[in-house]
C-alpha cells in the first residue's frame, strides 16, 4: 500500500519532490548576494520570474540557516521571491498573540506592503537555507506598469498564496483536530521538501516542536504529545530534527 493521500496531494500540486539542501555552495552567509541571477522558473514560481527585464532587476542572494531576511516593522524596500528553502512568516498582533505560517519556494513576500506604502507587517526567517530574488520596491513597480501580463500573473499567485493561508487558518478555527492538522501540514512539507526513503517519505528540513506548533495554533507541549503519538501509531517517524512520513498509513 502506498502513500494514498500523500500521492493524490503530490499528483495535485504537479511538484517533484527533493532536497532542499544546500549541496556544493559551502557555508550561507545572511543575505549574501549571488553574482549572476538565473533564469531557471523554480518550481511554483510564475514564469515572468525567467523574465529577461525582471532579471534586470532582480539580484539573488542566499540567507543561511535561522537568518533574519526582514523584520515586522521595517520599511518594505524590497519584494522576496523564495527559489529554494523554507521561509517562517511571523507577525505579532497588538493583543500579544502571534501568527506563523511557513512558506515554500515559489512563494512571493512583501507585495503588499509595497503597494500600500505601509511597513512590514511580518518577519520573515530563513528555516534551511534559502535564496531568494530581491527587487527593489521602485523598480518592481514600474516593471509590473510596463508589463501587464506579469502584473496579472502575480496577482493570481498572491490569490493562490491568500487561499492557502486562509484554509490554514480555517483549521485551526473549525476546531481540527491537533493531529490531522498536523499530518496536513507534514504532508504539505512532504510535498515540496519529500525525498523518497525506505520507509516513506522523508523531510529533510530542520523542523522544530515549537514551529510545527506555531504552524498548527497549539503548544509546544501539546505539539510534543501529539508528534509522539502519531509516531506510536506508526504514522511518522523522527530522527533528530528530520520526521519521515511512513508510506501506507493512510492519512
Amino acid at each position: 500500500m502506498g502513500l494514498s493521500v500523500m500521492e493524490k496531494r503530490l499528483q495535485r500540486s504537479g511538484r517533484r519532490v527533493g532536497d532542499s539542501g544546500a549541496r556544493g555552495k559551502g557555508p550561507a552567509r545572511p543575505g549574501r548576494a549571488e553574482p549572476q541571477p538565473s533564469s531557471q522558473v523554480p518550481p511554483g514560481c510564475p514564469s515572468f520570474v525567467a523574465d529577461p527585464a525582471f532579471r534586470e532587476i532582480a539580484s539573488e542572494h542566499t540567507y543561511g540557516r535561522n537568518s533574519t531576511i526582514v523584520r515586522q516593522g521595517d520599511p518594505a524596500r524590497y519584494a522576496y521571491v523564495l527559489r529554494r528553502g523554507l521561509v517562517q512568516v511571523s507577525s505579532v498582533m497588538p493583543n500579544g498573540k502571534s501568527f506563523v505560517d511557513l512558506m515554500g519556494p515559489g512563494s512571493i513576500l512583501g507585495i503588499p506592503w509595497i503597494l500600500i506604502g505601509l511597513p512590514h507587517g511580518f518577519a520573515l526567517t530563513a528555516v534551511a537555507e534559502c535564496e531568494i530574488d530581491q527587487v527593489e520596491a521602485p523598480k518592481l513597480l514600474r516593471y509590473l506598469e510596463h508589463h501587464a501580463a506579469a502584473a496579472l500573473e502575480l496577482l493570481r499567485h498572491l490569490c493562490r498564496q491568500e487561499i492557502q493561508v486562509m484554509e490554514n487558518m480555517l483549521h485551526l478555527a473549525t476546531r481540527v483536530p491537533s493531529g490531522e492538522r498536523l499530518m496536513s501540514a507534514l504532508i504539505e512539507l512532504g510535498e515540496i521538501y519529500g525525498v523518497p526513503a525506505e520507509s516513506g517519505l522523508r523531510i529533510p528540513v530542520p523542523l522544530t516542536v515549537q514551529m510545527l506548533a506555531d504552524k498548527i495554533g497549539c503548544s509546544r507541549q501539546w505539539a510534543s504529545k501529539t508528534l509522539g503519538e502519531l509516531e506510536a501509531a506508526g504514522k511518522l517517524k523522527r530522527n533528530r530534527s528530520w520526521i519521515t512520513l511512513v508510506s501506507g498509513t493512510g492519512q
